[in-house]
């Protein structure tokens, strides 16, 4: 089942509630270990993470913020 942006946008939002202002530098370090560890998929997903943490430090808001489910998505600084 592949991971749908609402999931990664859901890790990024996640990484800056644990890490703030090195969420980033975290993400970055996933991927290598990932990738170190001959993880291709997985360092996909966390590539996609890190895109998902640079939206959001550019425009302070989700893009895939369709899951009426979870209202726990917000701006960054909310």
């Amino acid at each position: 089942m592949p991971i749908t942006d609402y999931v990664i946008h859901r890790a990024a939002q996640s990484y800056i509630d644990i890490y703030g202002p090195n969420a980033l530098e975290k993400a970055r370090e996933r991927i290598l270990n990932f990738q170190k560890n001959g993880d291709s998929i997985g360092a996909d997903m966390w590539i996609r993470v890190t895109i998902a943490l640079k939206d959001l430090a550019n425009t302070g808001r989700f893009a895939p913020a369709s899951d009426p489910r979870d209202r726990r998505l917000r701006k960054v600084g909310e």
